[in-house]
């Protein structure tokens, strides 16, 4: 895995008693989580940085803290994109996304901090515990119930809805309007042209919904956004805490 100068990027990050900043660490008993400890390396990942090829097998599990955000991309044979699920301090990225060759591209959309686990020793410590095994699989049935919607999304709505409901994802991870996305990286994450995400934006602005800069968005209105994003944010939000709600808390608790 690599940053943009080609090498992860150490970070000092407290390891030692909770929380962790990771929803999925930070629901585990104590005692679980003390056990995991020793196994955690914290690295800071920067926007850009592919964390793994299309095919490519992966020999470690990532657990995002904070503003890190990161997204499975999609690429087809003629090298055109979109994502199919992303992750953030609620869950995890590791073989469970991309183990079968060929499935797509792990990329960071956002910076920040993860916590580094080796695939065996998390196959080991989830072997020993059926509380670990148990958050492993739930979040597996997270990721499916993100790509469902997402699919549903991309084939049923126009642009501006799923530029919309990606905008309030981020948001919601972020807890604060002020989101470091570029029109370019919203146009590869969607699948369209980077002249259908300006026109998209300038709609959203001119509705007053937005402010945008050259590498930021800023959500102004996140109540009229939500109109816009065609019921599929609240939707989706609702399964997630149904499914899962230690990693999706109601948005007033998000930190």
């Amino acid at each position: 895995m690599a940053g943009g100068d080609g090498r992860a990027q150490s970070a000092q990050v407290p390891r030692s008693g909770l929380p962790m900043g990771n929803r999925v660490l930070d629901s585990l008993d104590r005692m679980e989580l003390v056990r995991m400890l020793p196994e955690l390396q914290p690295l800071i990942v920067s926007v850009g940085d592919v964390l793994a090829e299309t095919g490519e097998r992966l020999d470690w599990v990532l657990f995002p803290v904070g503003a890190a955000v990161i997204s499975l991309i999609a690429v087809d044979h003629d090298g055109r994109t979109a994502e199919a699920v992303s992750v953030g301090s609620e869950g995890m990225v590791g073989p469970e996304m991309t183990n079968l060759p060929g499935f797509g591209r792990l990329q960071v959309q956002m910076r920040g901090t993860c916590y580094r686990i080796g695939r065996g020793a998390l196959s080991d410590l989830a072997d020993a515990s059926a509380q670990l095994r148990g958050r492993l699989d739930l979040h597996c049935r997270t990721l499916l119930v993100q790509a469902l919607q997402a699919a549903t999304c991309a084939a049923l709505h126009p642009v501006e809805a799923r530029a919309s409901r990606w905008l309030l994802m981020a948001q919601d991870r972020l807890n604060h309007p002020d989101l470091p996305v570029t029109q370019e990286a919203l146009a590869t994450l969607l699948g369209v042209r980077r002249t259908t995400v300006t026109r998209v934006m300038a709609q959203l602005t001119g509705r007053g919904l937005i402010r945008h800069r050259r590498s930021r968005v800023i959500v102004t209105n996140r109540e009229g956004l939500e109109g816009v994003a065609c019921g599929c944010h609240a939707e989706l939000m609702a399964r997630l805490r149904q499914v899962a709600p230690a990693f999706y808390p109601p948005s007033r608790q998000l930190q």
